[in-house]
């Protein structure tokens, strides 16, 4: 009988030289993770292509699966992959979806920027963002949320194009309220994700709001995510592309602000001097705490950029071929807000300890006192029985003994 597989040999990669579907064969692993591995294949005909392998168990998943096929084979903008089909590989039970895409070779942008060590000159930025928020519009356009913006999902092609990939986490092809949601968004990076998703991603983040702020948490996680959470997502992007530096995540943020602090996210001009303030602003409405106060499209927030593009290009062009940035303060000012970003993680651990032993001691007051009124329940019950039992007379049990140690009355008065 043949030994079935266990879960982890189901997740192991697939060797070099794999064939699947009697016509892609397997040249090396690009990636992978809990949810799945991305393969570099060739066709039968020799033309390379990119295969995503998903590993499921679960029906609804599997709908998912398909469904994000079909969404993304109807995406004709040139900024996404080509989707080329899709098959299903069904090995005893053991069910594995695959989708095979256009290959993008090239760096992403996540590892230019740690090749780079500097922020990237502010046109070639705004380049980029023109092509992102153009993809992202015909992506919305198609009822599709991405939900995972970020550098490392933002390829950059030998011939300078932008390529939007991993849309595996996308609403539309996985909603919010599927079974596949919590899997899926936990793939979701929390430093460029928005608060609606954020809340959904780590119930301590959640917790730590619910307890000076429930009505506000609550609202925003049951808004859920929509087309500004991808402009949340470009903001974020785009802040770190400018300034080297991680963008504040939105739970502190939002902490802080609630909380009628200063916004632990310091404005990108402050930190990289070369960044216009018009454009530095632009970043500061994107990521707004709150989804109604953001740009309400892609397109919206693509023509804010170009608004001011006589003063930015302007600006851009005078350090377009600058490896380095000039200003003498421009490192201390990276290190210093990395230190106060230290400091304010730091802040936030320390307040979240702080508020979980506050909520685990009210939890155990509660505790006590509900078991100090069940026991006094008690007590108060056990009075009621006795002042409902009836008085008990005590019969005394006839002896002949004590009949006859009664004294004798005299019958006859004659005997006296």
């Amino acid at each position: 009988e043949k030994r079935k597989l266990s879960d982890m040999e189901k997740r192991l990669p697939l060797a070099n030289g794999t064939i699947l579907n009697e016509h892609y064969t397997i040249v090396k692993l690009l990636g992978s993770g809990g949810f799945g591995a991305v393969y570099e294949a060739k066709s039968s005909l020799g033309s390379p292509v990119a295969i995503k392998e998903t590993y499921i168990s679960d029906d609804a998943l599997q709908k998912d699966i398909e469904r994000e096929a079909l969404l993304l084979a109807k995406l004709e903008h040139e900024d996404f992959p080509r989707v080329i089909g899709r098959f299903v590989v069904d090995n005893d039970g053991d069910k594995r979806h695959y989708l095979v895409m256009e290959l993008i070779r090239g760096k992403d942008l996540q590892e230019s920027l740690q090749e780079n060590r500097k922020p990237f000159a502010v046109n070639q930025v705004l380049e980029w963002a023109d092509s992102i928020l153009d993809a992202l519009q015909d992506l919305h356009d198609n009822g599709i949320i991405h939900r995972d913006i970020k550098p490392a999902n933002l390829k950059l092609t030998p011939r300078g194009r932008i390529k939007v990939i991993d849309l595996g986490i996308a609403k539309g092809a996985v909603s919010d309220n599927s079974s596949a949601a919590s899997s899926s968004l936990a793939a979701a990076t929390p430093n460029f994700s928005p608060l609606e998703q954020v809340l959904r991603l780590d119930v301590n983040h959640l917790q730590m709001l619910y307890v000076s702020f429930f009505d506000k948490a609550n609202r925003i996680l049951e808004q859920g995510t929509d087309q500004t959470s991808d402009i949340y997502s470009v903001g974020a992007t785009l802040y770190i592309l400018l300034t080297n530096v991680m963008p504040s995540g939105s739970p502190a943020r939002a902490l802080s602000v609630w909380s009628n602090k200063p916004d632990t996210l310091r404005p990108a001009n402050e930190i990289n001097p070369k960044v216009p303030l018009e454009i530095s602003n632009i970043l500061q409405k994107a990521l707004a705490i709150e989804s109604k106060d953001r740009f309400q499209s892609a397109n919206e927030m693509r023509e804010a950029l170009k608004n001011p593009s006589q003063f930015v290009v302007e600006r851009a062009e005078k350090v377009k071929d600058s490896d380095t940035i000039i200003d003498e303060d421009f490192d201390k000012n990276i290190e210093q807000e990395k230190q106060r970003q230290r400091e304010q993680a730091e802040h936030a651990r320390l307040q979240r300890e702080a508020e979980e032993k506050r909520r685990q001691e009210i939890i155990e007051q509660n505790r006590l006192k509900q078991l100090r009124e069940v026991e006094a329940e008690k007590e108060r019950q056990r009075l009621r029985d006795l002042q409902k039992a009836p008085e008990k007379t005590v019969k005394v049990p006839f002896s002949p003994l004590r009949q006859n140690s009664e004294p004798k009355q005299a019958s006859n008065p004659k005997m006296l």
